[in-house]
């Protein structure tokens, strides 16, 4: 499946989206999104399984180095680093 194919624009991109938008009106943003997290997994994995450990492994490092990159700015927010 790709962006351009018919399966994407007329079956699973208003899916992914009707889900989305009814899960964050109804008030379950947490679950919203994961519904999109879910989406595009499936979406890369129906594309070919090999890129779904790349992917998962993208957001492991992008979520570790985000997490040290706020840890670093709390401690200067605080007063308590030196000068960068």
């Amino acid at each position: 499946m790709v962006f351009s194919s018919f399966e994407f624009l007329l079956g699973f991109l208003p899916l992914i989206l009707l889900l989305f938008y009814l899960l964050r009106f109804a008030g379950y943003d947490f679950f919203a999104k994961i519904t999109l997290i879910l989406g595009s997994m499936f979406f890369y994995g129906f594309w070919n399984l090999a890129y779904l450990p790349i992917l998962l492994g993208s957001i492991a490092i992008n979520f570790a180095i985000a997490k040290a990159i706020l840890a670093r700015n709390h401690v200067h927010a605080i007063g308590g680093g030196g000068n960068i």
